[in-house]
């Protein structure tokens, strides 16, 4: 997962983070090829964030750095992760993660069920809308407040990845039902064939 940072940005020679088109991890004659870094939202004085988080709390509070916001990935890089947790922590011939750990993250605790948590993913929490209506019980997911949703049915050996940008240019837009449909479209299409 080589293009997956918190601020893929540069820094300037004050040490400020700025906004740049492509990530700071690109080397010299990579950028051919290079999705550019998609724009957040657009802020007061009219300048769009461009690999800064836009949740303010996590930008200012915590530097861009925040487990709850702020993550900028390819989906190239999250079918690396879904492909690494379906594979029970391996990925390429390669252990990341140990079977246990895999399942631990994805497992609702006993005695918690009532949250439909895991730890990481959501099950059948109020936030797992994602899921659609159609996939297994077994089925986690995550999801972003700008829209971005990672649903796993290991069940189905399926992964949807859906990266959107709900806040570019404004916050006004609520992808929540999209998710849902996207999921369901995907289901439907393949699962049963």
């Amino acid at each position: 997962m080589d293009h997956t940072d918190y601020l893929p940005c540069k820094q300037d020679h004050k040490g400020k983070w700025v906004n740049t088109d492509l990530p700071r991890w690109i080397k010299n004659g990579e950028a051919e090829g290079i999705t550019p870094i998609a724009p957040t939202e657009k802020q007061p004085d009219g300048s769009v964030l461009l690999g800064q988080v836009h949740d303010p709390l996590a930008r200012v509070m915590n530097g861009g750095i925040s487990g709850n916001a702020g993550v900028f990935t390819s989906a190239d890089d999250v079918a690396v992760l879904c492909a690494a947790l379906m594979n029970g922590g391996s990925w390429n011939g390669h252990r990341i993660l140990h079977p246990l750990t895999v399942k631990m993250m994805t497992t609702v605790p006993k005695g918690f069920e009532a949250f439909g948590r895991t730890m990481g993913w959501d099950n059948s929490s109020p936030y797992s809308s994602p899921e659609g209506d159609l996939l297994s019980k077994d089925t986690y997911c995550h999801s972003g407040y700008t829209g971005t949703a990672i649903v796993i049915d290991p069940d189905n050996d399926l992964a949807i990845i859906l990266l959107t940008n709900a806040v570019h240019p404004v916050d006004k837009t609520n992808v929540i039902r999209l998710r849902t449909m996207v999921a369901n479209v995907v289901a439907g299409s393949i699962i049963g064939k």
